[in-house]
C-alpha cells in the first residue's frame, strides 16, 4: 500500500509540472529558433505560390485541367471580349485587324500564365512542400518524443529523492535509481536525434534556396516566352499600321507620298482637279472663304477616308474645296518651299532687277527636294490656269499669291524660346514671299518644262456624283433663260437656302395675262398663281348700323316738318316684360343725369360724380313730337321748349316716333271730327296738359327760343351711363296744325 501511494504522489507531482517548460540546454534552443524560421518561410512561400493541382506527374495535372485554368485567367477574357469587338468589323479594316491579333497574343498570354504557374508547382511548390511533410514533421515528432522521456526521467529522479528521504528499502531505491538511469539513456539518445533532424534541416538550406531560384528561372522562362509573343503580335500590327494609308493634314509630304505610293500629294492632285473641272469661272475663287463647320467636316472626312471619288453633293462646294487645299499646304510640318531654302527666297526678293530674280529662282528651285519640286510644279501650274481666267473669277496672279504664298512659305519658330515675336519680319517676310509665288505663276513656262498631267490617279469623269449639279457656287449660270427651271440651290458657304424666283407671267401685245393653256408650250414652266375666272366675286354687303341715340343720330335722318309721308310700319315684336325697379316705383327714374363737377378737363381723375340720390323731382313737358303746334290767340303753343326723349322713342328710332304719331293723330280725328276745328284739338290738349300751364303767349315763345337751354356737354373725359329700361309710356298729344 505504500509503494502504490508513493507512485500516486509521484504521478500527481509531475501531472501539475507538465505545463512548464521543459529545461534545455542553450544549443539545442539555438537550433530550434533557426528551425522555426525555416518553417515559417517555407510555408508562407507554399502558401502564396499557386496550389498543387489534383493531378500528379511534372507537367502537374491533365490537359483538361489545364484548359479549365486557361479560361480562368483574366487574359483569356480579355482575349474574348477583343475577338468579339473584331468580328463586328469589317476585315479589311486596320482596327480589325489589330483587335484579332491582340485578342491571339492575350490567349497566348493566358497559356504561358497557366504553364508558369504548372512549373512552378513541379518545380518549387512540391519540393517546398515535400520538406515540409517529411522534415519539419519529424523533427516536431522527435520533439515531441524528448518531451515526453523528460517529463518521465524527471518523475523517476523526484522517486529516487523520496524514497531517500522516507529511508525506504535499499532494494526498492537501487530499482528506481536503476529506472532513472536508464531513463536518462533514453532522454539523451533522443535529444540527439532531435538535435541531427534540425541539424539535418539546417544543412538543407540550400535546397530551399535552390527553390526559390527556380521560380525565379520559371519567371525568366515565362517573360521570355511571352516577350516572344509579344514581338510577334507587335510586327504584325507595325504592318498593320504600316500598310494603312496615314492621316493626310499634319503629316510630312516625304511621308504621306512614300506610305500611298504617290508622286503628288493626294490632297493636292484631288482639289485642283476638282476646281479645274467646275471651279475655274468662280468669283473669289481661293480667296473666298467657307464655313468653318464645313471645312472641319471634309477635312476629318478626308482624313476618316469617308469621302472618295465620286464626290458627294455635299462636298462639292468650290470654294471649301479651295479651303482644304490651303489648310492642307499650311499644316504641312515643312512648307512646301523649305525652311533650308527660306532665306534664299528672301534674299532673291529684295533683287530690283525681275530678270535677276528670275535667274535665281530658277536655279534655287534646283535644291528642292524631289517631292517638294514636284507638287510645287504641280500647284503653280493649276494656279496659273486659274489666273489665265481672271476675267470670270477675278483672281489676277498677284491676288494668288497675296492668297497662297502664306501658304507656301514661312519662316521657322522656334517655340522653346520666350523671346518676343518679330511682327516686322513677319510682314517683310510675307511681302517677299508674295513676290517669289507671283512670279511662279506668271512664269511658269519659264520655271517649269513640260506640261502636267493633272489627273493621275483620279478620272475626270467619276470626280462627282452622276446625275445631279456638279457646282454649289453662287455666280454660275448668270445668263440662263428665264423660262428655263433650275434645280433649287443647296445649301452652301455663300449661297441663300431659299428657292430661284420665280419667272414674272407672261402677256400678249394686248397686255393680257397669257392663262395656262397659252403658256403650255412651256414643258418646264411652274404654275405660280391659281387660274382667275372672268366672273367677279360680289362683296359682302356691309352690316347695318346700329341705332343711335337721339343726341348722336346723323341730322340728314331726322324728321322734318315737311316728311309727313307715312311709312311702312315697322315689323312689332312683343316687348319682353320688365319688372319694375325701386327707382321705377317712386318716379325717379326720369330724373335727369348726375352731371359731372368739372374741375378741370385734362383728365377724367379730375371729375367727380354727384350720387345718384332723390331730389325734388323736376316733370319736363311732354315735348311736340313734330315740332308743330296750334298757335292760341296770344300766339302761343300749349307745350313749350323740348324735354328728354322718352325710352320707347329711343329704342323705335324716326320710324317708329312717326308711325305712332300719325297713328294717335288718326285717332283724335276719328274721335272729334274733322269740323270741330281748332277750339276742339285745343281743348284736348290742354286736358292732356300734365302740368296745367297757362297758355303760353308769343312774347314767352321767342324769349324762350332766344334764351340757351342748359345741357350738361358731351365730352371725351365724361362718363356716358346708359339709362335703367323703363316701361315704354304712351305717345304724348300732339297739336296738329291745320291746313288753313
Amino acid at each position: 500500500m505504500k509503494r502504490q501511494f508513493a507512485k500516486i504522489k509521484i504521478a500527481a507531482e509531475n501531472l501539475s509540472r507538465s505545463s512548464k517548460s521543459d529545461s534545455k540546454d542553450s544549443e539545442l534552443e539555438a537550433i530550434e529558433r533557426q528551425v522555426d524560421r525555416y518553417r515559417d518561410t517555407i510555408e508562407k512561400i507554399v502558401r502564396k505560390l499557386p496550389a498543387l493541382s489534383g493531378g500528379g506527374g511534372s507537367g502537374s495535372g491533365s490537359s483538361e485541367e489545364q484548359d479549365k485554368r486557361t479560361k480562368k485567367n483574366s487574359h483569356y477574357k480579355i482575349a474574348q471580349a477583343l475577338d468579339e469587338s473584331a468580328k463586328e468589323l469589317p476585315k479589311d479594316m486596320p482596327l480589325q485587324k489589330v483587335l484579332a491579333n491582340c485578342g491571339e497574343l492575350e490567349k497566348t498570354m493566358a497559356e504561358c500564365i497557366i504553364e508558369s504557374e504548372l512549373e512552378t508547382e513541379a518545380k518549387v511548390v512540391r519540393r517546398l512542400k515535400n520538406i515540409l511533410d517529411k522534415e519539419i514533421q519529424e523533427i516536431s515528432t522527435l520533439k515531441r518524443n524528448v518531451s515526453r522521456t523528460l517529463q518521465e526521467y524527471t518523475s523517476l529522479k523526484r522517486s529516487h529523492e523520496a524514497a531517500i528521504r522516507l529511508e525506504e528499502p535499499a532494494a526498492k531505491v537501487n530499482h528506481i535509481k536503476s529506472q532513472q538511469e536508464e531513463c536518462e539513456l533514453k532522454l539523451e539518445k533522443e535529444r540527439d536525434a532531435w538535435a541531427a533532424q534540425m541539424l539535418e534541416l539546417i544543412a538543407k538550406e540550400d535546397e530551399i534556396v535552390s527553390c526559390i531560384r527556380d521560380y525565379v528561372l520559371n519567371q525568366r522562362n515565362y517573360h521570355e516566352r511571352a516577350l516572344q509573343h509579344v514581338n510577334a503580335s507587335l510586327a504584325r500590327i507595325q504592318d498593320t499600321i504600316q500598310g494603312t494609308e496615314k492621316s493626310r493634314f499634319g503629316t510630312s509630304l516625304k511621308e504621306h507620298l512614300t506610305s500611298t505610293n504617290r508622286e503628288i500629294s493626294y490632297i493636292v492632285e484631288l482639289c485642283c482637279c476638282c476646281l479645274l473641272e467646275h471651279g475655274l469661272e468662280e468669283e473669289g475663287l481661293l480667296r473666298v472663304g467657307c464655313a468653318s463647320t464645313k471645312l472641319r467636316r471634309m477635312k476629318h472626312a478626308l482624313e476618316a477616308q469617308h469621302v472618295k471619288t465620286p464626290l458627294p453633293l455635299d462636298y462639292q462646294d468650290p470654294h471649301v474645296i479651295g479651303s482644304i487645299l490651303k489648310l492642307y499646304l499650311r499644316e504641312l510640318p515643312e512648307p512646301l518651299l523649305t525652311y533650308n531654302l527660306y532665306k534664299d527666297f528672301i534674299r532673291i526678293a529684295e533683287r530690283h532687277s525681275e530678270a535677276e530674280r528670275k535667274t535665281e529662282i530658277k536655279a534655287i528651285l534646283t535644291k528642292l527636294p524631289k517631292e517638294n519640286y514636284a507638287n510645287l510644279r504641280y500647284l503653280t501650274r493649276f494656279l496659273s490656269i486659274v489666273q489665265q481666267r481672271s476675267a470670270l473669277n477675278k483672281m489676277s496672279s498677284q491676288n494668288l499669291a497675296i492668297v497662297m504664298s502664306p501658304n507656301m512659305l514661312w519662316p521657322r519658330i522656334d517655340k522653346s524660346s520666350n523671346a518676343p515675336a518679330d511682327y516686322i519680319g513677319q510682314v517683310n517676310s510675307s511681302s517677299a514671299a508674295n513676290i517669289i509665288v507671283e512670279l511662279l505663276i506668271s512664269q511658269w513656262d519659264y520655271f517649269f518644262i513640260g506640261e502636267v498631267e493633272f489627273y493621275l490617279t483620279l478620272q475626270k469623269q467619276k470626280l462627282f456624283v452622276e446625275g445631279k449639279s456638279k457646282s454649289n457656287s453662287s455666280n454660275e449660270n448668270l445668263d440662263r433663260n428665264d423660262s428655263e427651271v433650275m434645280e433649287s440651290p443647296r445649301y452652301g458657304t455663300l449661297r441663300r437656302q431659299k428657292a430661284n424666283a420665280p419667272s414674272p407671267p407672261t402677256t400678249n401685245g394686248n397686255g393680257i395675262i397669257m392663262t395656262t393653256s397659252q403658256t403650255s408650250h412651256r414643258p418646264h414652266a411652274k404654275e405660280l398663281f391659281p387660274q382667275q375666272t372672268p366672273e367677279k366675286q360680289e362683296k359682302p354687303a356691309k352690316p347695318p348700323l346700329p341705332n343711335l341715340p337721339q343726341f348722336q343720330s346723323p341730322a340728314a335722318s331726322q324728321p322734318t316738318q315737311t316728311q309727313l309721308e307715312p311709312l311702312p310700319p315697322p315689323p312689332v315684336t312683343p316687348a319682353k316684360p320688365v319688372p319694375m325697379t325701386r327707382t321705377q316705383f317712386f318716379g325717379l327714374d326720369n330724373l335727369p343725369s348726375p352731371t359731372a363737377d368739372r374741375k378741370s378737363t385734362d383728365s377724367i381723375g379730375s371729375f367727380k360724380l354727384k350720387p345718384d340720390v332723390p331730389q325734388k323731382p323736376l316733370l319736363p313737358k311732354r315735348p311736340t313730337v313734330l315740332g308743330v303746334g296750334v298757335p292760341k290767340a296770344d300766339g302761343k303753343s300749349d307745350d313749350e321748349g323740348g324735354t328728354t326723349p322718352t325710352q320707347a322713342t329711343i329704342d323705335n328710332g324716326n320710324g317708329s316716333v312717326r308711325f305712332k304719331t300719325e297713328h294717335f293723330l288718326d285717332k283724335l280725328r276719328q274721335e272729334n271730327g274733322e269740323t270741330n276745328g281748332t277750339r276742339e284739338v285745343s281743348s284736348t290738349t290742354k286736358e292732356n296738359n300734365h302740368n296745367h300751364d297757362p297758355p303760353a303767349t308769343a312774347a314767352d315763345q321767342n324769349q324762350q327760343q332766344a334764351q340757351p337751354q342748359v345741357t350738361t356737354p358731351i365730352s371725351p373725359n365724361s362718363f356716358q351711363t346708359p339709362k335703367r329700361p323703363t316701361v315704354p309710356a304712351p305717345p304724348p298729344p300732339t297739336n296738329w296744325k291745320s291746313s288753313d
